[in-house]
């Protein structure tokens, strides 16, 4: 069965058994997120009048995710799809919008893209590692929930307000955190913390970036410079490759520090990664 035929049926049967229980509780908006922390977003502004469904399953990377059909079930009869620019979404959209022509789809990330770097395709997708960019997302996600079900419009708007406190003092923690280092570089298997990296003023050394891995020549420069500043951990993501990471930590007698970005407890998770970052740059 071809990918468009596959999507077909999901959506099909999902859009049979939405209608079926419609009237139990009309007013539930249903989302669709790429990847477990915008669900913490849409959680916390929307409360139990929205229901999500996370596109990316544990354990999955986005530059390598291809949905399934059951995973596709859960976009059929759904109002909003919050797009995050991952690269699985230039792939997929467009047919999952094809079969689901109500579904609308709101883009969070195109104003923190560079013209330059849209046209090139070399813009971030990593934005929700930076609080405060992410406020962004959450800013859009109560605009289009107010929109649709504006009789409860002051719940999203206090929601909303309860979560940018929550957003700001991250950012803060994560300044703090941060704050007390011997130097600014820190290396990691795949290049997920820019965005952060570029809020706190560290230079992210990635051993892969956008699917393509660093050379010999280049990875014997990074273990240069890592002696030279002193480096002695190396962070990796369990959904990327750890080869070359691993590799390059034996090299430099260096601890392996595991991180996981789209960890969907939020809040708590880039707490640790900054807490990790922190230690790392002393």
């Amino acid at each position: 069965m071809s990918r468009g035929a596959r999507i077909g049926f999901a959506c099909t049967m999902l859009a049979l058994t939405l209608a079926s229980s419609a009237g139990a509780e009309p007013d539930i908006s249903r989302i669709v997120v790429s990847i477990p922390p915008q669900k913490f977003l849409a959680e916390q502004i929307g409360g139990d009048r929205v229901n999500v469904h996370v596109m990316l399953e544990p354990g999955h990377a986005p530059e390598t995710f291809e949905p399934t059909p059951r995973q596709m079930t859960g976009v059929a009869g759904a109002d909003y799809y919050f797009s995050i620019g991952v690269p699985f979404e230039k792939a997929w959209l467009p047919e999952i919008q094809q079969q689901s022509p109500g579904l609308r789809v709101i883009e969070c990330c195109e104003q923190f893209e560079k013209p330059a770097e849209r046209s090139a395709g070399n813009a971030d997708p990593h934005i929700w590692v930076s609080p405060m960019r992410f406020l962004r997302a959450a800013e859009l996600m109560r605009a289009a929930l107010t929109g649709r079900d504006s009789a409860n419009r002051r719940i999203y708007d206090q929601k909303y307000r309860t979560l940018s406190a929550e957003l700001v003092m991250l950012h803060r923690d994560l300044r703090y955190l941060l704050k007390d280092r011997r130097i600014n570089e820190f290396i990691i298997s795949h290049a997920a913390l820019g965005p952060l990296a570029k809020d706190q003023g560290l230079t992210q050394i990635a051993l892969e970036t956008g699917g393509k891995e660093v050379g010999p020549k280049s990875l014997a420069e990074i273990a240069a410079q890592a002696r030279r500043l002193g480096i002695r951990n190396v962070f990796v993501l369990k959904q990327h490759n750890q080869g070359p990471a691993r590799a390059l930590a034996r090299e430099l007698n260096a601890e392996l520090v595991e991180i996981d970005p789209l960890a969907e407890n939020y809040l708590d998770n880039m707490r640790a990664i900054g807490r990790l970052l922190g230690a790392a740059t002393r």
